[in-house]
């Protein structure tokens, strides 16, 4: 049995993705400068937490179909949001959140190369398959 994968044009994939782009990234991103030079931090983390709400309540409402990623992204929003609001400096802790989660799960990532043993090494051949000798 022949399998073969083809991959959408570019307009169609371009006009099938815009949507996704304009509400997971543009608008957050506009109405978060918007709502932090009108409103202050408190303001612009408040604002980028509705809007997320508002992007699920309008799934739930319309009965379209829940994204895990959505689900998990309004999660950490929340979790993130209120421990920013908590904090006295809350853009700093509202930032560092996804940097030390980046760091924290991409740097065990990078490890296995300079760790010895046998763990680290079938785990890195096991993620970053090769041929070895070639």
């Amino acid at each position: 049995m022949d399998h073969h994968f083809e991959l959408p044009r570019l307009r169609e994939l371009a006009r099938r993705s815009f949507p996704q782009i304009l509400e997971a990234m543009l608008v957050p991103l506009v109405l978060f400068y918007a709502a932090l030079w009108a409103l202050g931090p408190t303001g612009a983390i408040c604002a980028a937490l509705a809007w997320n709400y508002l992007a699920l309540l309008r799934r739930i409402w319309r009965r379209e179909r829940l994204p895990g990623v959505l689900l998990i992204a309004t999660l950490g929003l929340t979790a993130r949001s209120v421990l920013a609001l908590a904090s006295g400096n809350s853009l700093f802790v509202y930032f560092l959140q996804p940097s030390l989660a980046t760091a924290l799960l991409g740097g065990p990532s990078c490890s296995p190369c300079l760790w010895a043993g046998p763990w680290p090494r079938s785990w890195l051949t096991i993620s970053c398959p090769c041929r070895h000798g070639s």
